[in-house]
């Protein structure tokens, strides 16, 4: 057999590369107009200095947010306390900080399929010795339907977007408490938790409400969440137990989840749409 061409590797590297980065772009996609409901439009070309998507807020808005998604275990291989550094090259701070839109980062792992945002802004990037920048990305930033507000808030800018982004977790915060007071320590799949681990999950998207109520809230462990609201776990409204995405049935980390008893509490309506939603994408 002849032997392969030196340049072999390079282009099969770069072909893997470019698979996983339209992987990371049609999962944002995805989340962005199932969980959000939101309009994305996909941007043609090389974007690495670019954006890939514009996503217009609301129905026929006219706001808008530029993304720049980046796919791959490699983004988060730094790291930080609450999430993961992104580097970015003097050249690409400019361009972003100058771009006539809002531009959010969101990071995809391909493992967990789930995405982490955060505005490139001034405010936010950290000046590096090369005279680029790191943003820090945090774990908290999960983009599904708790990202809504804050994202809303960006693309309306200014003074507002503090103001949306500190009044959303404080709601959040009083739901927790709320949910902790009636449930006590105990994730609504896994029992008993640390409390620093536990969060309040919204069940099901509400459309029209701003505020959560208990009914259609849960107490869960902080990775069983990102499950729950990136739709790779639900609750069987007839049996009331967890149903996992066909993807997570080899997980040895939550394969055995499947059939586990969900707590009582939350509103029958809530789990059935959530399940009737997120098992309409399982293959």
């Amino acid at each position: 057999m002849g032997q392969e061409p030196a340049d072999y590797d390079v282009r099969s590297r770069r072909k893997a590369s470019d698979v996983t980065a339209k992987v990371a772009v049609a999962e944002v996609q995805r989340v962005v107009v199932r969980n959000l409901r939101w309009s994305f439009i996909k941007m043609d070309g090389d974007n690495d200095y670019g954006v890939d998507a514009q996503v217009e807020v609301g129905d026929a808005s006219g706001r808008l947010l530029a993304l720049q998604i980046k796919g791959g275990r490699s983004y988060f291989d730094r790291p930080a306390a609450e999430g993961w550094w992104y580097y970015a090259s003097a050249t690409h701070v400019r361009y972003w900080t100058n771009y006539s839109l809002p531009v959010v980062l969101v990071m995809h792992h391909p493992d967990s399929d789930l995405c982490y945002w955060q505005l490139i802004s001034q405010r936010n990037l950290v000046q590096t010795s090369n005279g680029g920048g790191k943003l820090l990305v945090p774990r908290a930033n999960l983009l599904d339907e708790t990202a809504k507000e804050a994202l809303a808030a960006i693309a309306d800018g200014g003074k507002r977007s503090d103001e949306r982004l500190i009044k959303t977790r404080r709601r959040q915060l009083n739901l927790r408490q709320k949910l902790l007071m009636r449930y006590g320590t105990r994730c609504a799949v896994t029992g008993i938790s640390p409390v620093e681990l536990l969060e309040a999950a919204h069940i099901a998207p509400s459309e029209r409400r701003i505020e959560h109520g208990v009914d259609d809230s849960a107490l869960l462990r902080a990775d069983i969440h990102r499950l729950f609201d990136a739709g790779l776990m639900a609750v069987d409204p007839e049996t009331w137990r967890v149903v996992l995405a066909p993807k997570l049935h080899a997980n040895p980390a939550y394969a055995d989840l499947a059939g586990a008893p969900f707590a009582e509490g939350p509103s029958p309506e809530a789990i059935r749409r959530h399940f009737n939603e997120v098992t309409t994408f399982w293959d």
